[in-house]
């Protein structure tokens, strides 16, 4: 007799020398043809009868779905932000898939060692600031997908962007002014070297005429 069989995604019923396929047990049911495609996990049964005697055996069809993995990022980032050498903001790769599976994660269609969780942290700086492709395939079983590639870029720290003139009301506070950027700090006057300054609470009270940075 066929042992009983674990596929991915689908299964098609080879040939048999003795016998059909059914789809009830012990030869009841719909026959059913050679080469017909099994996507659904089922239990058929396996009838051969030559009018002299006749025989039958369970055959199980354990069919695993594929699910493939996509990467995702907050906000659909594709950039991991450096000042220099040193890294600002990394980036958090993310398969979409439940802990059900094992992963594995590529760059550059090389290996990650030690990157085996359904997320990966993108914490290196590139050698000569070239774009890299990350991946990561998804395992259940015997069955394996692999994810399209995703691509980090390797990008300075961006300006914060807003307008130069803002109206308030009185009570307001630096926290209310609109600017367009992630982490943002103030400051009370032009200084180019930030870490030699303190910058200002965001509950500092906003003072007409007055230019914050």
């Amino acid at each position: 007799p066929m042992s009983d069989v674990t596929a991915c995604s689908s299964y098609t019923l080879p040939e048999l020398l003795k016998g059909s396929y059914y789809s009830g047990v012990a030869g009841t049911g719909n026959l059913i043809a050679p080469g017909t495609v099994i996507t659904t996990s089922t239990l058929l049964s396996v009838f051969f009868n030559d009018g002299f005697c006749s025989a039958s055996y369970p055959l199980s069809i354990t069919i695993i779905p594929e699910t493939k993995p996509e990467i995702i990022t907050e906000n659909d980032s594709h950039d991991l932000y450096i000042e220099n050498t040193t890294i600002v903001q990394s980036l958090l790769l993310d398969s979409q898939l439940s802990n059900e599976y094992s992963f594995q994660w590529y760059e550059n269609g090389i290996l990650i060692d030690g990157a085996t969780s359904s997320t990966y942290f993108v914490n290196t700086v590139s050698q000569n600031a070239n774009p890299r492709n990350f991946t990561v395939t998804a395992i259940k079983g015997i069955c394996e997908s692999t994810s399209s590639i995703f691509e980090v870029n390797q990008s300075p720290v961006p300006a914060p962007s807003g307008n130069r003139f803002q109206s308030f009301t009185q009570g307001q506070t630096l926290a209310d002014l609109i600017v367009i950027g992630s982490n943002i700090q103030w400051y009370a006057d032009e200084t180019a070297n930030r870490k030699a300054s303190s910058p200002l609470p965001l509950n500092t009270l906003l003072v007409n005429g007055t230019t914050y940075y």
